[in-house]
């Protein structure tokens, strides 16, 4: 697999190219079209949105519980379906969710970071931010929602989540690298 960055200047809007490459017996070709530049409609800078992304989360017995989160676009909630088998394992019998618990935690980093990092990773396909070729959008969308996971799910766990539950020996400095082997010993063996 071969990389390479170009860089284009577009003269006329509404010019389109292709762009191929080749490298070992491949080639790759990307179709090329200028666009003009958006400008606000009031030629300042375009308004930030101070909001943020979500405006919560909402536990939800009667959600599709074959998707067990997702963002709702119409309130901007990231919905959790307390109905799903890997989510329910942390209710009580009413479907209440128990984020009091480090497991519980834990679930609820990791779905807020799943809804999160699919909506940015989505909105970043239909914006151009990033790039996609057509027809193949959803691949796109994978990407970049893999991506994102793995730069800022961290991030979304250390709000979600106690400190003391982030770490195996609940020390509040992150382990860097493989651990030792005494450790992996240690958390291998089972006492009977």
């Amino acid at each position: 697999m071969g990389e390479a960055k170009v860089h284009l200047e577009g003269k006329q809007v509404g010019a389109e190219a292709i762009i191929s490459a080749r490298c070992e017996g491949l080639k790759a070709e990307a179709m090329i079209k200028v666009i003009s530049k958006r400008e606000p409609a009031n030629g300042s800078s375009p308004k930030k949105d101070r909001g943020g992304l979500f405006s919560g989360v909402e536990f939800d017995s009667a959600a599709e519980p074959r998707q067990r989160v997702k963002f709702d676009r119409s309130n901007a909630k990231i919905i959790i379906a307390t109905k799903a088998p890997s989510v329910s394992a942390y209710c009580d019998s009413q479907d209440n969710f128990s984020g009091d618990t480090p497991q519980g935690q834990v679930l609820l980093a990791e779905l807020v970071a799943e809804a999160v990092c699919s909506e940015i990773a989505r909105r970043g396909v239909e914006s151009g931010t990033y790039i996609s070729a057509y027809g193949a959008e959803a691949d796109a969308v994978r990407r970049a929602h893999i991506d994102l996971q793995n730069k800022y799910t961290h991030k979304i766990h250390e709000y979600f989540v106690d400190p003391g539950h982030r770490h195996a020996d609940g020390s509040a400095t992150p382990r860097k690298g493989r651990p030792s082997r005494e450790s992996q010993l240690k958390n291998a063996v089972i006492e009977v």
